[in-house]
């Protein structure tokens, strides 16, 4: 018995020494963030202070140190998201992750990234490059420092960071302008649906910007682009192969005199891919020569949206088109010569080795760049198969230019002839930035070069083996897209339609759709003044108006649509299905049961429409994603609105299948509806009002440890039931799948909110916490106020930040 109690209480001081050591380890990566630190490299004192939601307000005497302090405090919250990006960046994943990760490392070796990011490198200004070098060390000296407190990740995958290099910083900028830039894939999908469906109805797919909805340079007229469109189908059908292809952010603002306060509004919410940790860092950057508060990305120096004492700002994605595809014709005798002229000429070819974690041998990637840039077979969900063609893509990223210093004249610029000045400079990608400023001005400029073509408009692949659709120049800045102080008292930038027809350049026409611009113009038009809460109060509206147009067409036929036979052993549901659309406005929140029945229906509308026309185009028209990096197409802004315009038209063309059968629009959506009871009576229940938009529509924050169990359990919060759609301010995606995919998702992972009468009361929330340490209480702390549309205060005042710190760490020159 004795024996027994011994044994037991053993094995209970066993567990409980392991529960301890893993509470420790859990715990040791955790930084210091109080007291005194000496560090070598810098040049005077630092003083960092966090406030309660863990932000960093970085005091320091010079912009070398500065900088330096603000790698130091990234790596001390972010070492692990900066790594990954930084892996990502260079296609290096495979290392750590094993041959799961190949096919992405080989798509960003193809494609270039990190050639992209070494041409921005040899770009720097000086003092450019010495800021970039003092962010680097910056983090180095935080890794050198804990070598043996790395963060949980780096433990669990059995590596150590190497040192952190001023490339790495540019590779990741290169790698979000990629991301943002995704015109190539949409080419190969118009070029697929023309050789699907031919030229005329792959046009009518293409859609169109609404006639009614805004463009971003207010007095211009919306373009309409079917001729050109058509025109450039017909093109590619002529000397392409038919059987050759076999898969956002709002930013607005108002003059002072258009708000209660008298001074100018602000609101930004950029939507990028939702992730474990959030995609951005929010610092507060203080010295002599620059002081701005916002976010960045972990890995990049700076504040890339934000505000200073004078000046605010933020960046929304314009969707300019900066990539073509090329297509060219190689020798069979000679796979390294490629036509020009009528002429062979040698391509280069360089090797990418690829380790691979577990593998003994290093991969071997062979890419061949050809003039127009890398040779981009094999990376898509859509080939080709002519003998002797190879797509080749050019991309304005390639080029070099100096995003830091475009970045750092932004931050101290105090009017807006230095804001242009300052995003003059930056190179790729293409973006809408807005501004305002505390004399009540406002203003909106096009960053980023975007080509000049000699022929087309870039929406399908075109021949490079002459110069027929070269590009001859950029557009020149001081003739770039801008708008300043403009009548009306407003902007607004929500990926909508930049230009109109009197602007004489080509941007592109792979805008969003226009309904979140035009919901946004309608709040802001439905008062004479607005407050920050007015805009707060946008930021998360959840209005669709394609949603409530679906419902009105839907309820206007329920007498027929339940007289359909799919409908005959389901019409009590049905009929309460119905009766739930009848008097829904279009609200897609979380806990609608309207909301429900549309999205599903609308999803599986599209299914029964498209489907016969398209087959395994379906699911890249729908919206679904062409290539490894991107989960969404350009169509998920337009075919729902393509449908609806079939529907309420009752278009017997695309109603009827490729047979020749007629369908007419009631079997169309009782089928729809049908699927969607089946699927939401399984995971609602049978009783329609109790369903809920958000029991299946939800926000994944995934951390790529966590999809792997138990790891789920400490590094992923649970999914957060939310509501929107592609239509609604507060955007997400479109259904592309029933049931939806876990862990794919976007939406606004930032938002931030400025008056200028007081810049203590700016508004700001990111989706996730500061910290990138799940033993942080700063890890998901965001994630209740972000999800129910809160804030929390952009400190600004050095009175407001001491009232409200949390910590206070001082960093002083060793020695």
């Amino acid at each position: 018995m004795i024996l027994l109690l011994l044994i037991g209480g053993a094995v209970v001081l066993a567990l409980l020494a392991s529960f301890l050591y893993l509470r420790h380890r859990f715990r040791l990566p955790l930084p210091q963030v109080e007291g005194t630190a000496e560090i070598v490299g810098l040049k005077e004192q630092v003083e960092i202070i966090r406030d309660r939601w863990g932000v960093p307000h970085i005091y320091a005497a010079g912009l070398e140190d500065l900088f330096f302090a603000q790698g130091y405090v990234q790596a001390q919250d972010r070492l692990w998201q900066m790594e990954l990006n930084r892996r990502l960046a260079n296609g290096r994943l495979s290392e750590i992750f094993g041959k799961a990760a190949f096919e992405s490392d080989r798509f960003v070796r193809t494609v270039g990234i990190a050639r992209a990011a070494a041409n921005d490198l040899s770009c720097l200004s000086p003092e450019s490059r010495s800021l970039l070098d003092a962010y680097a060390r910056g983090v180095n000296t935080y890794i050198d420092g804990n070598s043996r407190k790395l963060p949980l990740e780096f433990i669990l995958l059995g590596f150590k960071p190497e040192p952190w290099q001023p490339l790495d910083t540019l590779a990741w900028i290169k790698m979000q302008a990629w991301q943002l830039s995704a015109n190539w894939a949409t080419e190969l999908l118009n070029a697929a649906l023309v050789g699907k469906v031919g030229p005329e109805r792959a046009a009518r797919l293409f859609g169109g910007y609404p006639q009614d909805n805004p463009v971003i340079l207010a007095e211009q007229k919306v373009i309409q682009a079917a001729e050109q469109v058509l025109e450039a189908f017909r093109n590619v059908e002529s000397w392409f192969p038919a059987d050759a292809l076999s898969g956002r952010s709002n930013s607005w603002a108002v003059r002072g005199r258009r708000s209660v306060t008298g001074k100018a509004l602000f609101a930004y919410d950029p939507h990028l891919g939702l992730t474990m940790p959030c995609l951005w860092h929010a610092c507060h950057l203080v010295c002599p020569d620059l002081e701005a508060t916002g976010a960045t990305f972990p890995g990049v120096p700076g504040v890339v949206v934000g505000h200073n004492a004078k000046i605010t700002f933020g960046f929304t994605t314009s969707l300019a088109d900066v990539q073509d595809l090329y297509l060219e014709r190689f020798n069979p005798k000679d796979t390294l010569e490629y036509k020009y002229r009528g002429k062979w000429r040698k391509a280069e070819r360089i090797f990418e080795e690829i380790r691979v974690k577990g593998e003994k041998e290093s991969r071997r990637v062979e890419v061949i760049l050809t003039r127009h840039g890398p040779a981009v077979g094999g990376l898509l969900r859509i080939e080709s198969d002519a003998k002797n063609l190879r797509f080749a893509l050019r991309w304005a990223g390639s080029e070099g230019s100096d995003p830091i210093e475009a970045v750092l004249r932004m931050d101290q610029a105090g009017s807006w002839s230095e804001f242009c000045a300052a995003i003059a400079l930056w190179g790729t990608p293409s973006q809408n930035a807005l501004y305002a400023d505390r004399l009540g001005n406002i203003g909106y400029a096009l960053t980023g070069r975007v080509p000049i073509r000699e022929k087309g408009i870039g929406l399908t692949p075109v021949p490079g083996w002459n110069d027929e659709y070269e590009w001859k120049d950029w557009i020149p800045w001081e003739k770039m897209p801008r708008e300043y102080n403009p009548k009306g008292g407003y902007l607004i930038t929500a990926n909508n339609q930049v230009v109109g027809r009197e602007y004489p350049y080509y941007v592109g026409l792979g805008t969003a759709n226009g309904n979140r611009a035009a919901r946004i113009e309608e709040l802001l038009l439905a008062k004479k003044r607005l407050s920050l809460e007015d805009f707060a109060r946008m930021q998360v509206d959840l209005h669709s108006e394609p949603g409530r147009r679906f419902a009105a067409l839907v309820t206007s036929l329920a007498g027929g649509i339940l007289k359909q036979g799919a409908l005959a052993s389901d019409q009590a549901m049905a009929g309460a299905a119905l009766e739930l659309l009848k008097g829904w406005r279009g609200e897609m929140a979380p806990d609608s049961a309207a909301a429900a029945v549309y999205a599903v229906s609308e999803y599986y509308a599209k299914r029964t429409v498209f489907e016969p026309w398209l087959g395994d185009l379906t699911d890249f028209y729908c919206g679904s994603g062409l290539q490894p990096l991107s989960s969404i197409s350009h169509y998920m802004d337009y075919s729902h609105l393509v449908l609806l315009d079939i529907l309420e038209q009752d278009d017997g063309s695309w109603l009827m299948i490729p047979e020749g059968q007629r369908r007419s629009r009631e079997q169309v959506l009782a089928v729809s509806l049908k699927n969607a009871l089946c699927f939401l009576s399984r995971q609602g229940g049978a009783h329609p009002d109790r369903w809920k938009y958000g029991g299946f529509h939800k926000a994944w924050f995934n951390h790529p440890i966590g999809s792997r169990k138990p790891f789920n359990l400490i590094f992923n919060p649970k999914p957060v039931p939310y509501g929107g759609s592609a239509d609604t301010i507060w955007q997400c995606p479109p259904l592309r799948t029933v049931p939806p995919r876990k862990g794919s998702s976007y939406s606004a992972g930032w938002r931030h909110l400025v008056d200028f009468a007081d810049l203590d009361k700016a508004l700001w929330i990111h989706a996730t916490g500061q910290s990138g340490h799940p033993a942080s209480k700063h890890y998901k702390d965001f994630l209740p106020l972000w999800s129910a549309g809160q804030y929390h205060p952009m400190l600004w005042s050095r009175k407001r930040v001491e009232a409200e710190a949390e910590t206070r760490l001082v960093l002083k020159p060793a020695g």
